[in-house]
């Protein structure tokens, strides 16, 4: 998410950047979990957007 489709310009501005995504992960750790949760069955929906037609 830091790295995202950005460039940072100084290594200190990176570093905020990380220090600011540590902590919003940090405040919320049932979106991460989310996140991390294994998925056992396809959703039709987001299926579609995967493949081109």
């Amino acid at each position: 998410d830091v790295t995202y489709h950005t460039c940072y310009e100084r290594q200190s501005d990176l570093i905020e950047q990380v220090s600011v995504f540590q902590q919003q992960i940090n405040a919320s750790p049932n979106t991460v979990a989310d996140r991390l949760w294994v998925t056992t069955h396809l959703k039709p929906d987001e299926e579609k957007l995967r493949v081109s037609t």
